[in-house]
């Protein structure tokens, strides 16, 4: 193949498009980094060569497959995405939740909350919308690669104006705290392996630098607390997740995880794909709540 890969016609082809796709795959398997990072590039310049994305749209198939393989990798590593979402493929399943008869963004106590504090949260928070509403289609999963496409594009850290009330790092914390809401939702619609050490490793770094209070936003932080908890599978990492949020919890007097459960659905939460991995998070948490830390 690397021999054919150096014929100029073979090169720029669907069939060589697609044998590169077909690399990614296996190095998002086997978590090699370097070589998905390479071949990406590869695809990049194949696909330049050959005029640009728009060229490979009509073999549908082949074009879904390079985003599928672009976003697969991207979340993984946590990297923008380098090409655009497919004409038609995913976008019609967000447009379905924009439909909506009741959208429930609508009345949602945190969107309210983060349109009072300005301009500068607009792109988190229309994302943050579509998440919520499309968190009620929990039968079909289009709208996820949408989102998570968005979520890896917007960069608060590298673009955002300062907020009084959300700095870029708490900014960044709910974005990669979006991101690890929808692993266990992208699981229940088939995506597999959903890796997010990463992620992971990213928001307990951010959660550490930002305020510890986000004013009339405090419950968002603690949804972000609770979903890297969620997916926190080092136990040193998923203890101090959980100490951040007892400690949280025990500053507004809350006394347990039932009192606050319902807090936190409230944000935003999807019961069909977090109800398996919530039981160890509301043990954790009683036990500290009870102990006082």
């Amino acid at each position: 193949m690397r021999d054919r890969l150096n014929e100029e016609p073979f090169r720029i082809s669907d069939a060589a498009i697609g044998a590169v796709v077909g690399f990614m795959c296996h190095d998002i398997f086997g978590d090699r980094v370097e070589h998905w990072l390479q071949h990406r590039e590869g695809i990049i310049t194949m696909i330049s060569l050959r005029g640009g994305i728009d060229t490979i749209n009509s073999n549908k198939q082949l074009r879904v497959s390079v985003s599928w393989v672009d976003i697969r990798g991207a979340y993984v590593y946590d990297v923008r995405c380098q090409f655009p979402m497919p004409p038609s493929a995913w976008g019609c399943a967000l447009e379905d939740c924009a439909g909506l008869l009741h959208r429930p963004s609508s009345d949602n106590i945190i969107l309210k909350a983060l349109r009072r504090r300005g301009a500068q949260l607009t792109t988190f928070t229309d994302i943050l919308a579509d998440l919520i509403d499309c968190s009620v289609a929990t039968n079909g999963g289009g709208w996820t690669q949408n989102i998570i496409h968005r979520l890896l594009s917007y960069r608060p850290l590298i673009e955002a104006a300062e907020n009084e009330y959300l700095i870029p790092n708490a900014q960044e914390a709910c974005r990669l705290g979006a991101l690890l809401y929808i692993a266990p939702i992208w699981r229940k619609f088939g995506a597999a392996p959903v890796v997010t050490t990463v992620l992971v490793r990213k928001l307990l770094a951010q959660i550490l630098v930002a305020p510890m209070d986000w004013g009339e936003l405090g419950l968002l932080r603690a949804w972000v607390l609770a979903v890297g908890a969620l997916e926190a599978e080092n136990g040193h990492v998923f203890r101090k997740f959980t100490e951040m949020l007892a400690q949280h919890l025990i500053e507004r007097h809350v006394l347990s995880w039932e009192q606050i459960f319902p807090s936190l659905e409230a944000v935003i939460w999807m019961k069909e794909s977090l109800a398996g991995a919530e039981g160890r998070l509301s043990e954790a948490i009683n036990h500290l709540l009870q102990h006082d830390l």
